[in-house]
């Protein structure tokens, strides 16, 4: 299935009935505090699985996002089909549907809302709140991470068409060659030094224990 025959697929209308669906009851359940959680949380996969499985078939730029025609398409289905007052809605429905198409590699024109809500019940997630943890970036870079790309260099990042910094294909170059030389050399100086210093700490320590020893045996034999 191409990228155009998704939007003009009968399928693609019954999924958006079905998410259309979905929110409602998702609205409905806000109203109703005795039964909001669990109907807000259903209602939300619901609407998951059949979107997810509505865009398995288009290809993502870079392997990560929805092309800008297909992502205006879709924008503008949901909208019609929502309204505009679930723009934002609608913007955490496409972020989160595409994320979790590249965290879990669901991809191709055979996927369905039942196999997506396996694999959804395999990472035991039963929440918009859970999907949204399970898909988002990355956590931030260590400390180790950081030196190594200040040494060696990284990918740049880059702010796509949603305002989300993502990380390109385009690599930046740290230190020159020399430089990284001279900073192994360091770097071998600084872990030999390290150790000397441990070990004399651990000597002076044990000297210490063992002063300790004789300062007690002394006030004990007294």
């Amino acid at each position: 299935m191409s990228n155009t025959d998704i939007f003009n697929n009968p399928a693609f209308d019954t999924m958006l009935s079905a998410i259309a669906s979905a929110e409602a009851q998702a609205d409905a359940a806000k109203g109703d505090a005795s039964t909001a959680r669990s109907v807000l949380n259903t209602a939300k996969i619901d609407a998951y699985v059949e979107l997810i499985a509505g865009i398995a078939p288009l290809t993502l730029r870079s392997g990560k996002f929805l092309k800008k025609a297909d992502r205006e398409h879709l924008t503008g289905e949901l909208t019609a089909m929502l309204g505009d007052d679930k723009k934002a809605v609608i913007k955490k429905y496409r972020e989160n549907s595409v994320k979790a198409r590249v965290k879990f590699g669901i991809h191709g024109d055979n996927i369905t809302p039942d196999m997506v809500r396996e694999i959804f019940a395999d990472q035991e997630i039963d929440s918009e709140a859970k999907l949204a943890k399970a898909v988002k970036a990355d956590k931030e870079k260590s400390k180790a991470e950081k030196l190594a790309e200040a040494v060696y260099g990284g990918f740049k990042l880059a702010v796509d068409e949603d305002g989300q910094t993502v990380q390109t294909d385009k690599f930046s170059e740290g230190l020159t060659d020399e430089e990284i030389e001279q900073f192994l050399d360091h770097c071998a100086e600084m872990k030999a030094a390290r150790e000397a210093a441990r070990v004399a700490a651990a000597e002076a320590a044990s000297a210490q224990a063992d002063e300790n020893d004789v300062v007690n045996a002394v006030f004990e034999a007294a």
